[in-house]
């Protein structure tokens, strides 16, 4: 649209949420886009100037004029006006605390959504809405909601879609020994016309813990997919069909058994270093 864009962040962009190579992807993305990138810069206050304009003031003393300035520093529960205080129920970091099956410390009392901070997305508070109007009313006594695998997109230029751990949590989580992880750069076909300094950059990447100890160059079969992550044209339709593959517990082999579908991106997904194996 013509608009210069100076995107000033204190750390890194999308920092804990997104699987770190996705990340540097997505910011070389947003340099051919001309979006002035600030990593590590803190802001320290918005002036307006007597021409209406605005200054966003750095710490150090540098300051950016612009016409316009978002802010945008995360969205905390709204559970001041519900004076939870009357009632005794407990809230912790600012978000109301529940067990695993969304009860709070108070009987009769229950929280679901982004009240409890635990994955803010709507499609996620409309399940939980279900399963515990089928467990108090429908007699599931059993039922709960599960939070693991729940996959998400950020609607960047191109878009990211992401399921499960990243590299970095199933590190943290399984020892760098047992994760096992395969990755796809390259460029979507539908910006081949394109100048090279407009291509949009893809990156695919799946994420596997071992599950035996094997040697590594015999036992891609008995890999368990826990995490997929992609940035690229169309991630965001194939990230659902993705997710149930990992919900399921799929294998790196059950992927590479997949047939190619060509010529799309999602293709990449299957073409991992592929291992044949007897029927």
């Amino acid at each position: 649209m013509g608009v210069k864009v100076t995107l000033v962040v204190r750390s890194v962009i999308l920092r804990s949420i997104v699987d770190r190579d996705l990340i540097e992807v997505l910011m070389e993305n947003m340099r051919k886009l001309g979006i002035d990138l600030r990593l590590a810069t803190s802001h320290e206050s918005v002036t307006k100037n007597d021409d209406g304009t605005l200054n966003c003031n750095l710490v150090g003393g540098e300051s950016v004029k612009a016409n316009k300035v978002l802010v945008a520093t995360g969205r905390p529960p709204n559970v001041g006006p519900l004076a939870l205080e009357n009632a005794g129920v407990v809230v912790e970091k600012g978000a109301v605390k529940v067990d695993e099956f969304s009860n709070t410390n108070v009987p009769g009392i229950y929280a679901i959504g982004d009240v409890i901070n635990i994955a803010t997305l709507t499609p996620v508070a409309v399940r939980a809405g279900r399963i515990m109007a089928e467990r108090l009313f429908n007699g599931r006594s059993e039922l709960k909601m599960n939070y693991n695998n729940i996959a998400t997109i950020i609607f960047s230029h191109p878009p990211i879609g992401t399921v499960g751990l990243t590299e970095e949590q199933a590190i943290a989580k399984h020892g760098d020994e047992n994760v096992k992880t395969f990755t796809s750069g390259f460029t979507n076909m539908f910006f081949s016309p394109c100048l090279e300094e407009h291509k949009q950059k893809s990156m695919f990447k799946v994420v596997c813990v071992k599950n035996d100890k094997e040697d590594d160059g015999l036992t891609y079969h008995h890999l368990t997919v826990i995490g997929v992550h992609g940035i690229g044209k169309g991630i965001d339709e194939m990230m659902q069909g993705i997710s149930i593959a990992v919900v399921m517990g799929a294998s790196k082999q059950d992927f590479d058994n997949c047939i190619a579908i060509h010529p799309t991106a999602s293709e990449e997904f299957v073409l991992f270093e592929p291992r044949f194996t007897n029927y």
